[in-house]
């Protein structure tokens, strides 16, 4: 059984440290990780010893801090460029009011009498 508690921390630790699927849902990785602590506290102790456990634990733990640090970092949610919505692009290239679709401008058009 210690080397199922020692499993369980390299798979917290390869979680963490795969940035692909941090940066896809980062926060289940968190709660994968913290899973993985779970398990290991309720794994049987007359089969796991202490020094394993806590060695097991120990690691988890570090691989929750890296997931929690690159969580609190602007890397999950900086795309490489800075957001500029796409409407402004359109409305500046526009010397007249731009309504949205061109079937509601003739709309209006027709409305305003023009």
């Amino acid at each position: 059984m210690a080397n199922r508690a020692k499993a369980f921390a390299d798979k917290a630790v390869r979680y963490s440290n795969d940035r692909r699927r941090l940066a896809g849902d980062g926060e289940s990785v968190a709660r994968y990780v913290l899973e993985c602590a779970h398990r290991v506290q309720a794994l049987d102790p007359r089969v796991v010893s202490d020094a394993d456990r806590e060695s097991s634990l120990a690691r988890i733990y570090h691989a929750y801090g890296v997931v929690c640090s690159y969580l609190d970092s602007g890397a999950p949610y900086n795309l490489g460029s800075p957001e500029r919505p796409l409407y402004g692009e359109v409305l500046d290239g526009l010397d007249a009011d731009w309504d949205g679709c061109p079937g509601q401008v003739e709309v209006d058009r027709v409305y305003e009498g023009a």
